[in-house]
């Protein structure tokens, strides 16, 4: 796939997290790597809202917070992303890291276990696992091409003709009725 940036109007890499301001996501790890990162260095947004104290932690690190926004909106907002980061502690198969790498949008996510068998690739178990990994993507456009890429072979993996197929595989009915 061709590299694309989409750069925010003062030319920085935008990142994006989405979902619920919970300790599930860890909406403080977050704000540890951009602090590591470099906040200033790169657009970071969460689109959702949810706890007073947690969402306060993230604009005090410089983290843009939209609240909660049509699935149009947040969808539009993933799109015009360059990286969508996932900083869960603990997550099953979240929709939104499917939605993000099938309009284009790398991915990276923590490295929690739930979260290792899907196939993204993963920016370490720390946050200055996370923040080297973001800064390598910020600084490497060949590994930004990459992560895009397997970001989008993940998707590949995870539609739903590719899990019918699977399906019918393990049911011994390879290729029947699979569309």
């Amino acid at each position: 796939m061709a590299s694309r940036e989409r750069t925010s109007n003062d030319g920085r890499l935008r990142i994006v997290t989405v979902g619920r301001i919970s300790a599930q996501k860890d909406p403080l790890f977050l704000a540890r790597v951009a602090q590591l990162v470099d906040v200033h260095s790169v657009a970071w947004m969460w689109v959702g809202d949810g706890d007073p104290a947690l969402k306060a932690a993230l604009l005090d690190s410089g983290i843009e917070v939209t609240g909660w926004v049509p699935n149009t909106e947040a969808l539009a907002l993933i799109a015009g992303a360059d990286l969508y980061f996932h900083p869960a502690s603990w997550e099953g198969a979240p929709m939104t890291l499917l939605e993000a790498a099938a309009v284009g949008t790398a991915v990276l996510t923590r490295n929690i276990d739930t979260l290792c068998g899907l196939g993204f690739v993963t920016a370490g178990e720390t946050s200055d696992q996370a923040a080297e990994t973001i800064r390598k993507f910020i600084r490497d456009a060949e590994f930004r091409t990459s992560v895009r890429n397997e970001s989008l072979r993940t998707v590949s993996v995870h539609s739903a003709y590719a899990q019918r197929r699977a399906l019918a595989e393990i049911y011994g009915r390879e290729g029947e009725g699979v569309a």
